[in-house]
């Protein structure tokens, strides 16, 4: 697909696998028919460069997290259009998740935070967490109350979305930074990808690879 005009940094499909979303450096997402591999939609609401797309779990919500530290919100229904513009981080948003209530938002930084955000209330940051390290990805597990982001340090971190607090770490996940985190259908096993060339899957019951 032609699509950006420059670098695409993210993709992401629906729960359905009906619609693919992009984002890149022209600060647009764009909203695709991915069977029929046609353009839906272009959102050109962001003031910087597209790093990370997640989907609501109904699949009408598209969280867009930014090199400016905002996390764009975009209703992929009726609307097609901007809702929030969530701001408070302070360095580029690499990690955002959207909770199983799909009201509940959370976003990782660069700035060595994580936010969470209600949709409820027009977007409000109600619980900014300590992470210790720049997040680069979130992945919620399933319909569980837990969540891992992956981090510089080389850590992977799992959060109880409830209390939002650390749950579990796993040290040395890597032998360089942890770029990327994705929870299998089964919420089994994450898999996580590094700056060292490597794949590497766990175990949730066990943390162990």
């Amino acid at each position: 697909l032609e699509s950006h005009d420059g670098e695409v940094n993210a993709v992401a499909y629906d729960f359905l696998g009906n619609v693919l979303a992009s984002g890149g450096n022209d600060k647009t997402v764009r909203l695709w028919d991915a069977r029929r591999l046609q353009q839906l939609h272009v959102f050109a609401d962001s003031t910087s460069s597209v790093a990370r797309l997640a989907f609501s779990l109904s699949g009408e919500l598209l969280l867009a997290g930014c090199n400016d530290g905002v996390v764009q919100i975009y209703n992929c229904g009726a609307l097609r259009r901007r809702v929030h513009a969530l701001t408070g981080h302070t360095e580029k948003v690499w990690g955002v998740a959207c909770l199983m209530d799909c009201k509940t938002v959370a976003s990782g930084s660069h700035d060595r935070t994580l936010r969470w955000w209600d949709l409820g209330t027009n977007g409000k940051c109600f619980r900014t967490t300590l992470c210790h390290s720049a997040c680069n990805d979130l992945a919620v597990v399933g319909s569980s109350d837990l969540m891992v982001s992956a981090h510089v340090d080389r850590q992977l971190r799992f959060w109880d979305t409830r209390a939002h607090q650390l749950a579990e770490s796993i040290e040395d996940a890597h032998e360089h930074q942890v770029t990327s985190v994705c929870v299998s259908p089964d919420s089994s096993t994450v898999l996580s990808t590094g700056r060292d060339g490597v794949l590497k899957q766990f175990d949730l019951r066990t943390y162990k690879p």
